[in-house]
């Protein structure tokens, strides 16, 4: 009788830790697939918090139907931060935190999208929050990119660009620090 009960805590120890760890695996798996692009301008930061699909063999990019609006990765929302206020083209972005987005346009035409929600699952999209839409550069590369990426570079003083690599795009923006 005993040896019975005995069987069945450790059966249940057993399973509480097999799924524990199948559960915390899961969580590991996600922050592979994470990525953060970082810049400096002065002494203040800019950064990309976000997830990173791989290509495969499916152009995702050029097949999506116009109006599509794209989470700008994967999993997790895309999180935009900055220390400073950025001007994109003739758009002010003040400083704070961010949930970036893509809009499908036209076969190769993509609108960022800053969305003032943040912390949501990245296909939680509420067009209500957008705060500003920018139109984007989208340049097709002989260099294929198969887990997406998305770089903060700065050019000269106060001016940088916003690229996402993926496949064999290219699609950026550039920016300023509006003084």
């Amino acid at each position: 009788m005993i040896s019975s009960k005995i069987q069945k805590v450790n059966l249940l120890i057993i399973s509480t830790v097999l799924f524990s760890l199948l559960f915390l695996n899961q969580g590991f798996a996600h922050g592979k697939n994470r990525g953060t692009a970082t810049a400096k301008i002065g002494e203040k930061a800019i950064s990309v918090d976000y997830g990173r699909p791989s290509w495969g063999k499916v152009d995702r990019l050029s097949q999506a139907p116009e109006g599509f609006v794209w989470r700008m990765g994967m999993d997790k929302a895309t999180h935009f931060t900055s220390e400073v206020d950025l001007v994109f083209g003739e758009k002010i972005i003040p400083k704070g935190t961010y949930t970036l987005f893509m809009r499908h346009i036209t076969a190769d035409k993509w609108h960022l999208i800053v969305n003032k929600q943040t912390g949501q699952w990245g296909s939680n999209y509420d067009k209500k929050q957008d705060f500003v839409v920018i139109p984007l550069t989208m340049e097709k590369t002989e260099k294929q990119v198969e887990k997406m990426t998305i770089e903060i570079s700065t050019e000269k003083k106060g001016h940088g660009t916003l690229s996402l690599l993926w496949g064999p795009y290219v699609i950026s923006s550039k920016f300023l620090v509006k003084k």
